[in-house]
């Protein structure tokens, strides 16, 4: 089905990865992972056709392959649709192509539990190969038969899903790190014996003197085994074992928040309706927000959480209104100072990082750098334009931004997509034990279980159009995408398409 050999991708002289090779076999389910930056949407890109490999790649795919791309981010904008209900329309799209290779950039991000039910129940009946990028543990687990690892520009395979990679990955830590010590512990003892060795004969030869040649003689046996073992030493340094690598910790420390009162927010039947929708987005909801508490609020897509963000950062007046009709009353504590990290986090996409950190209120570039550096946007990293960063690099961005305006209410919508497994496991650490009010959506279980104080439940469902993905949409999308193409189909493939699309109105007509 795929056949990649020798593949190497720069960007301004700079590898992301080189001399990568691997196969996909048809109906094969593979997850890429790797930490943020390390390449996973390039390589993607790469075979998808958007950008070209450097020189000497050979990328083979199967004859009359057809490839599919999901990438990361929906690039449409809609009031009225969730992220979430954004993303399974695109989804949707991409089944009903019936691809030979599909490949996604992190299908899971912005989905809810019912939507991640579905997708992989879709995926599941997809006859082509799947490549996707994903830090879901348990959708890795439930949907892959291999894993590939991008690590510091190279690529490692594992057979079977995240718990089989994980155990392997940490036998091959441990082995490295066992063989480590043993060498460690070698070369130091034999280094050892090569200084006592020439000490010995340095000494013996001064005391030889010139008058004793049977002492020079032992002396100068000595001495040639002080060199002997000191060639040991040389080729034990040749032949040295690499301390296992690790990638070094994120630090999320947070500024410590103001003293302000116990209640921040309270939400009395508040209600809002985007302008021309038939539905209520939110509500009517009843809350309170106090002092030090990390709210979860938890719905199925479409059911008003960002809507409630944003309401709550327009009555604290850091936002324009929404389009649309509100009900209710909804109080902000007018003095609270608020960090509002959103889904699709706009930043200036020409600028660096370090210019922003400037920008945003940081004394100088020798501390912007520093803070820069505990989020792993060190060096030149911090010169790039943020619109060669990865979507997970962005996200470590934001935060280091939030850091230098601090805040006394964290809003945080899915603030864990972009973020490896590392990333997502460092924010959680900081969570708990930030002493400021957190509000927050998640559709990452543990996540949730980890950081969350207490719960709100947005119950009411959001516009209808939002839930019609199912296996009918599918099918329609297949028979208008197949309908549009079969004037220009040639007279051999003609036929074939004509009898797929029969066999849809069949599965449309069963399904009623």
């Amino acid at each position: 089905m795929l056949d990649v050999r020798d593949l190497s991708v720069s960007f301004g002289g700079e590898k992301v990865f080189s001399d990568v090779s691997f196969q996909i076999a048809p109906g094969e389910r593979v997850a890429l992972l790797g930490e943020n930056g390390c390449g996973k949407s390039t390589l993607l890109r790469v075979l998808a056709g958007e950008i070209p490999p450097d020189p000497g790649a050979s990328v083979r795919l199967g004859d009359l392959a057809r490839v599919t791309y999901v990438e990361q981010a929906p690039d449409e904008s809609s009031d009225a649709l969730s992220a979430g209900q954004r993303m399974r329309r695109r989804m949707a799209a991409a089944l009903a192509e019936r691809p030979s290779l599909l490949l996604l950039d992190e299908p899971t991000n912005h989905l809810d539990r019912d939507g991640l039910v579905w997708l992989e129940r879709q995926l599941r009946d997809v006859s082509g190969a799947i490549l996707f990028a994903c830090h879901d543990r348990a959708f890795i687990e439930a949907l892959a038969d291999r894993v590939l690892l991008i690590e510091r520009g190279r690529l490692r395979s594992y057979e079977g899903g995240y718990r089989r990679f994980e155990d392997r990955v940490a036998a091959e830590l441990a082995s490295q790190a066992h063989r480590h010590e043993e060498w460690r512990k070698e070369r130091q003892r034999v280094a050892s014996t090569s200084r006592r060795q020439r000490a010995w004969a340095e000494q013996a030869h001064r005391d030889a003197g010139e008058r004793n040649p049977s002492g020079k003689r032992r002396a100068a046996m000595m001495m040639r085994k002080a060199i002997a073992t000191e060639r040991r030493v040389e080729r034990l340094d040749r032949e040295r074992v690499q301390k296992p690598w690790e990638e070094p910790r994120l630090s999320f420390d947070f500024l410590p928040p103001r003293d302000l009162p116990k209640i921040l927010a309270r939400g009395e039947d508040v209600s809002f309706a985007y302008a021309g929708a038939k539905r209520p987005a939110l509500g009517p909801l009843t809350f309170d927000l106090r002092r030090g508490e990390r709210l979860a609020l938890e719905g199925a897509n479409g059911s008003g959480k960002t809507t409630l963000l944003r309401l709550m950062l327009e009555a604290a007046g850091s936002e324009e209104g929404l389009r649309g009709t509100r009900t209710g009353k909804l109080y902000v504590h007018p003095g609270a100072r608020i960090f509002f990290f959103r889904q699709e986090a706009q930043l200036p996409l020409e600028r660096t990082p370090l210019a922003e950190m400037l920008a945003a209120g940081a004394p100088d570039p020798s501390l912007a750098r520093t803070l820069l550096g505990h989020f792993h946007l060190q060096g030149d990293a911090a010169l790039r334009r943020i619109g060669s960063l990865s979507p997970g690099e962005r996200v470590r961005l934001v935060f280091c931004l939030a850091l230098v305006g601090g805040a006394d209410i964290l809003l945080l919508d899915e603030p864990t997509n972009h973020l490896d497994l590392a990333g997502r496991e460092a924010l959680e650490s900081a969570l708990q034990v930030y002493p400021g009010t957190v509000v927050f959506i998640s559709h990452d279980a543990r996540f949730r279980e980890r950081v969350a104080t207490r719960a709100l439940p947005l119950r009411t469902a959001a516009q209808e159009p939002a839930e019609a993905v199912g296996d009918r949409d599918i099918l329609r999308m297949r028979l208008a995408e197949l309908s549009g193409r079969l004037a220009a189909a040639a007279p051999g493939k003609r036929a074939e398409m004509e009898r797929e699309l029969d066999r849809i109105v069949a599965q449309l007509r069963a399904l009623g």
